[in-house]
């Protein structure tokens, strides 16, 4: 039985009894959302859940390691920010960076049981390619629900990082990680990503058995990428002006024509959906199957709820957003994300909701 990001019972319990403090930092553990423990793979492979690797820090040091590699990470600028400094790191931390250290430019380390086993093959380890860890930064019920979303219907393991909206304002050291200062920031290795829909079809296209995909050589593709597209730039774009001149702005700055004239503007592209629903006779957008075409566009319609606008929805969109709401994975989205924002002590509040 392993947790949310994979790591098995018992491995958690070690290490809840072991780690007391940050492994990097060397705080303690507080109420503030910077000092609060989190879960972290040392080494950023998934696939190494080992009490070696397996460690408990402070949110503030995991957002800021993110996914570089571990040396890489203690000499950088960002890392003396945190007053990581060698005097500071755990004990797991310090032999996980001796034993990196070991093999250049590699941070995957050899098969056995202990981090204190010898290396078995440094070749094997060098040719052997580690799973970087999913992060995703996230406020609740903002754009990056739809990574979210993917990656329970994919049952990846990832580590959620929640932050209060809109972050830019109220988390300052966030843009350090993302100078847009927005959500999504979707991290993988050298990966970095700040475009929910290209999120979408990212973590769609790199898990191809999952059927969440439409490869190039499908005769949907074009609609498919089509729809990933129209989900963002068409279906989201007008509800953003709604939200900023009808909830976000101060009194004086609120601007109902805006509000009115672009809740007009969602509505009538949100046609292209009912039509393509009704016409095709299926029960999702394209490909007969469901893709992360619907994700995308299935945000589109909960930031729709959020301002008021389903009921104004047409019949066959209004049961294709009730079948999307039953998704076992959707479920679990919208309860680990609150669960998250508590526990990580960020308001609950979902973003469209949010007054000034």
């Amino acid at each position: 039985m392993a947790n949310q990001w994979g790591i098995p019972k018992e491995i958690e319990e070690a290490v809840l009894k072991r780690d007391h403090r940050c492994v990097y930092c060397g705080s303690e553990f507080g109420l503030e959302r910077a000092k609060m423990r989190s879960w972290e793979h040392i080494i950023n492979d998934i696939s190494i859940a080992t009490i070696e690797n397996i460690a408990l820090c402070c949110i503030g040091c995991n957002a800021s390691k993110g996914g570089k590699l571990l040396n890489e990470w203690l000499d950088s600028p960002r890392a003396k920010l945190r007053g990581v400094a060698e005097n500071t790191l755990a004990p797991v931390a310090l032999t996980a960076r001796d034993r990196a250290k070991q093999i250049p430019d590699c941070e995957t380390p050899a098969t056995g049981s202990s981090f204190g086993d010898e290396i078995k093959s440094a070749t094997s380890v060098l040719s052997s390619q580690p799973t970087p860890m999913l992060h995703l930064h996230h406020c609740v019920s903002a754009r990056s629900f739809r990574p979210l979303w993917m990656l329970e219907e994919l049952q990846l393991p990832y580590q959620l990082h929640m932050l209060p909206f809109p972050p830019r304002a109220k988390a300052r050291w966030f843009l350090d990680e993302n100078p847009l200062g927005t959500v999504p920031l979707l991290v993988q290795g050298d990966v970095r990503m700040t475009e929910s829909a290209a999120m979408c079809q990212y973590l769609a296209a790199t898990h191809p058995d999952a059927g969440l995909d439409v490869a190039p050589t499908h005769p949907a593709f074009g609609a498919y990428l089509n729809w990933l597209h129209m989900s963002d730039a068409t279906l989201t774009f007008p509800q953003t002006l709604v939200l900023r001149y009808g909830r976000f702005e101060p009194a004086e700055r609120k601007q109902p024509q805006v509000v009115e004239d672009y809740s007009r503007w969602f509505l009538a592209r949100l046609r292209a959906v009912e039509a393509a629903l009704t016409h095709s006779g299926s029960e999702h957008l394209c490909a007969g199957r469901f893709t992360a075409a619907d994700v995308a566009v299935g945000y589109a319609l909960l930031l729709g709820q959020h301002l008021g606008l389903a009921p104004q929805f047409g019949p066959a969109t209004q049961a294709y957003w009730q079948r999307l709401q039953q998704r076992p994975a959707y479920q679990r989205a919208m309860e680990v994300q609150m669960r998250a924002a508590e526990v990580q002590g960020v308001p609950t509040t979902p973003a469209p909701d949010t007054r000034p």
